[in-house]
């Protein structure tokens, strides 16, 4: 990044931006056990409609509004998926979700925020696994492409509801 002095103040705008909505919100937030990791990628459905979770290994406490933030992160930032597809994919997650265990009204705002939270993350986590990865992962095209996914996502007007 020392090749990109505006790019990382981008990113640190953008981390602030977020940090600081959240923050706001952390008096009110649900905070209990979570996965931490809650994808379609780590959920597999057995033939009789049972959902088997795993890769617990960004498990632990944390806030609710973050594991359903993922999710919707990894449908938001999917390239194969279309806009429609995803709010598709997000409503059915969420009204299956909340049919069990509904959501605060916090929780609700704050999952917005998580998903921005979550692609920092994203981008750190790549930072932390260059050794596994290659360097070449985490080119300025990779903080680049980061920094569009949140503020793309930070201009969305058209979030879908979560509460009815």
């Amino acid at each position: 990044m020392s090749n990109s002095p505006e790019l990382l103040s981008s990113l640190e705008a953008a981390a602030a931006r977020t940090h600081a909505a959240i923050s706001a919100l952390v008096p009110e937030l649900e905070w209990g056990a979570c996965h931490g990791d809650l994808h379609e990628g780590n959920v597999h459905i057995d033939e009789s409609a049972t959902l088997w979770l795993f890769d617990f290994d960004c498990g632990g406490p944390g806030y609710r509004a973050y594991d359903l933030a993922v999710y919707w992160w990894s449908q938001a930032s999917n390239k194969g998926k279309t806009p429609e597809q995803e709010v598709a994919a997000w409503t059915a997650f969420l009204n299956g979700y909340t049919a069990i265990r509904p959501l605060s009204e916090a929780d609700e705002r704050a999952t917005r925020h998580f998903v921005a939270a979550r692609a920092i993350w994203f981008m750190g986590l790549y930072v932390q696994l260059a050794e596994v990865f290659g360097t070449t992962t985490v080119s300025e095209r990779f903080f680049q492409r980061g920094l569009d996914f949140i503020t793309g996502w930070e201009a969305r007007q058209e979030i879908p509801a979560l509460l009815s």
